[in-house]
């Protein structure tokens, strides 16, 4: 019979230590900044942002904890052929870096939308903002989602109010500190990303049996097809479908997207922009190669005895849950070592999210309200309290519309329980009897 596995205090305290500390940076620019009353400060943190935080922020903005989780899940199941894809986001980033973003800086634009305005006339840019703004909404809720999936992975919390706090955080310090607070918080949340993925690898060359056990087990399993040159449409990766998939991944998101140009736009020059996204490049592609290789470490570990297949025994019914269910199976007995995990999936989510608001705002005020209502336009106060509506409007609409009760989809249907077995197997002088399941490579 399943165990549920609840969180210790410990836990809790250090999730809700990063809440806060990220809620005290909106908090600390919006105290510290003279000119927060202005536009370009708000919007475009007053095009004097330093180095650092925008380059963290442009790594961090688009890897949420779909990548943390969901990766991992397909390199297990499917084998390393993914890996491709950040090979042509490098190639898509250095494309945007040399070809779009002179572009908007000679223009001096506020938004990439402005410049379709100059480029091909006004309804344009209305209807390229306007799918901009539905597909943003859409992408926040999917990504508010699933760093819930981790914590009702190992708590008995319900859904609703978790998507609540981390939601409610998230707008609360977007709107205080604006694109400035929103680049610091990417800081201090990506290194917690960096550290999760730390202790997974620790955890799991340890668990898989060593560097040479891994590699053994993943070839065995078909699971190192790292150049599959053929071209066929039927399957699932291949070296060609995953490079040209991250070049128009690159190239839309730091070029027409607002999300991942903002940011950039937020330096004094081109150059500093261009160099910026440069060096974002292999930080970027070092994470999403990360999670690749996380997925390959975890088919060593459960390499005879998968955890679907013996779902049984585990509680477990997704590949998605794989993840939470390393984390808890293996830090469940030292304090607070799943709470900093947890964070640093939840940092995942919320640096996706905050940027996303900060941007949805930006492009809301400056390119539908702005146009239409110019007498606004003149008005920098009534504009900057309008962005702050529409961005907790905007947190509002994405959390009514982050609704896990969805038809086919039972609420807690992701609830890793841990067997009772797994706690006897671990007292001395009992082992764990299961029978072996190999697993193959389904392509």
């Amino acid at each position: 019979m399943a165990v549920e596995y609840y969180l210790g205090v410990l836990d809790y305290l250090i999730i809700v230590l990063t809440l806060l500390i990220s809620t005290a940076i909106g908090i600390r620019f919006k105290s510290s900044s003279h000119e927060m009353g202005k536009m370009r400060e708000y919007f475009m943190a007053g095009k004097n942002m330093s180095l650092l935080p925008v380059i963290m922020s442009a790594t961090a903005t688009m890897v949420s904890s779909l990548t943390m989780i969901g990766i991992p899940a397909e390199n297990y199941k499917y084998g390393i052929q993914i890996w491709t894809f950040s090979l042509g986001m490098s190639l898509g980033m250095v494309l945007a870096a040399y070809i779009f973003l002179p572009v908007y800086f000679q223009c001096g634009v506020c938004t990439v939308y402005e410049y379709l305005e100059v480029r091909f006339g006004r309804p344009t840019r209305y209807f390229v903002s306007t799918m901009y703004i539905l597909q943003m909404m859409l992408w926040m809720s999917a990504v508010l989602y699933s760093p819930v999936l981790a914590m009702s992975a190992v708590t008995d919390l319900p859904i609703e109010p978790t998507i609540l706090v981390f939601g409610a955080i998230c707008s609360i310090y977007c709107a205080l500190g604006g694109l400035k607070a929103v680049l610091w918080t990417d800081v201090f949340q990506i290194i917690l990303m960096f550290v999760t993925l730390l202790m997974i690898y620790i955890a799991g060359i340890e668990d898989g049996g060593g560097l040479t056990n891994i590699i053994d087990r993943a070839n065995d399993g078909e699971r190192l097809n790292l150049f599959n040159f053929q071209i066929d449409f039927t399957t699932r990766y291949t070296f060609w479908n995953g490079l040209f998939q991250g070049i128009f991944n690159g190239i839309s998101i730091y070029s027409v997207n607002q999300t991942g140009v903002q940011r950039l736009l937020s330096l004094r020059n081109n150059k500093r922009a261009k160099l910026a996204l440069l060096i974002s490049i292999p930080l970027l592609s070092f994470l999403f190669l990360s999670s690749c290789l996380h997925g390959i470490i975890l088919y060593a570990v459960y390499f005879m005895c998968d955890p679907i297949l013996n779902s049984r025994e585990t509680g477990l019914t997704k590949y998605d849950q794989l993840v939470p269910y390393f984390l808890v199976s293996n830090f469940h007995s030292i304090p607070g070592l799943t709470g900093l995990s947890l964070a640093g999936i939840f940092s995942g989510s919320l640096t996706t999210i905050s940027s996303v608001l900060n941007s949805l705002a930006t492009v809301t005020v400056v390119d539908i309200v702005h146009p239409i209502v110019q007498s606004l336009q003149r008005n920098e106060k009534k504009s900057l309290l309008l962005a702050k509506g529409l961005l907790n409007q905007a947190s509002f609409r994405r959390l009514n519309a982050t609704d896990p009760s969805v038809d086919g989809y039972p609420k807690n249907s992701l609830l890793v329980k841990l067997p009772s077995s797994y706690y006897a197997s671990h007292e001395p002088g009992l082992e764990l009897e299961r029978e072996p399941v190999p697993f193959k490579n389904p392509l």
